[in-house]
């Protein structure tokens, strides 16, 4: 027969009191512990809990408009400064920055705020 709930419970905290008197634990939960008090401090944490704050409260549409633009803008200046260096033989790192910019105009065309503008429907 099946052993009780409460014997399962039991035998799954004893599995979690020996991983955690483990030393090996123990050395990695110290610098995750300082990395987490310094990720709480971090101005740049607080800055980007800020953005995405910011993120999160915009629409759907827009968070589609605004990461299209992004990965447009990414593809131009990729391919301005692959260009600008030098001018890579063949097709194939065309093939990148192909499928990124296929990604950004599906993400501005699914994001309707093309339709507010005189766009075919």
């Amino acid at each position: 027969m099946s052993e009780p709930v409460s014997d399962h419970l039991e035998a799954e905290r004893r599995v979690a009191a020996v991983i955690e008197s483990s030393v090996l634990i123990g050395l990695l939960a110290r610098p995750l512990g300082h990395l987490r008090h310094a990720a709480a401090s971090s101005l740049a944490a607080m800055v980007a809990a800020r953005i995405w704050t910011e993120w999160t409260r915009l629409a759907t549409g827009e968070q589609r408009f605004a990461g299209g633009v992004a990965l447009l803008t990414a593809v131009v200046v990729h391919i301005g400064l692959t260009v600008r260096h030098e001018i890579p033989a063949g097709w194939l790192w065309l093939l990148v920055p192909g499928t990124v910019t296929a990604a950004g105009f599906i993400l501005l065309l699914a994001s309707d705020l093309l339709k507010d503008h005189g766009s075919p429907p």
